[in-house]
C-alpha cells in the first residue's frame, strides 16, 4: 500500500495546497514533478518548483482521501502541506529531488488543518 500527494508550492510561503491524493501507480507529467521533468531532459536547476510530491509508504490512497476535503466555503481545502524546516532531512530531500517518501505518521507532522 502506498499513495502520492501532489502539493502546489508558492515561493516565499511555508505551506502548500494539497492538489490531489493519488494512487501510487499514477503517472505524472514533466510539468508536475521534478523527476518527470528530469526524465524529459530538464535539470534540477530548470525545474520551476511549482509542485512537490509527497509519497506515503504505508497506507492506501483511499485511507488518505480525507486530505482532499474542503471547508464549508467549497473553495478552500481543509488540509495543507507545511514545508519542512530548512536544513532538515525532509527539506533537503524535497529540495534536491522534488519529492519525499515517508510513512504516514511522519507525513502527518507536515499536514496542517485550517
Amino acid at each position: 500500500m502506498a499513495y502520492q500527494i501532489l502539493v502546489s508550492d508558492n515561493s516565499g510561503i511555508d505551506k502548500g495546497e494539497i492538489v490531489d491524493v493519488l494512487s501510487i501507480n499514477h503517472e505524472f507529467s514533466p510539468i508536475e514533478t521534478m523527476q518527470e521533468h528530469i526524465k524529459a531532459g530538464g535539470t534540477m536547476e530548470t525545474w520551476s518548483r511549482v509542485f512537490s510530491l509527497v509519497i506515503g509508504t504505508d497506507k492506501s490512497q483511499e485511507e488518505m482521501e480525507y486530505l482532499k476535503e474542503y471547508l464549508p466555503d467549497g473553495i478552500t481545502k481543509k488540509h495543507f502541506f507545511i514545508v519542512p524546516t530548512t536544513g532538515t532531512p525532509e527539506f533537503i530531500e524535497l529540495y534536491n529531488t522534488g519529492q519525499i517518501s515517508r510513512d504516514t505518521e511522519t507525513i502527518l507532522k507536515f499536514i496542517g488543518t485550517r
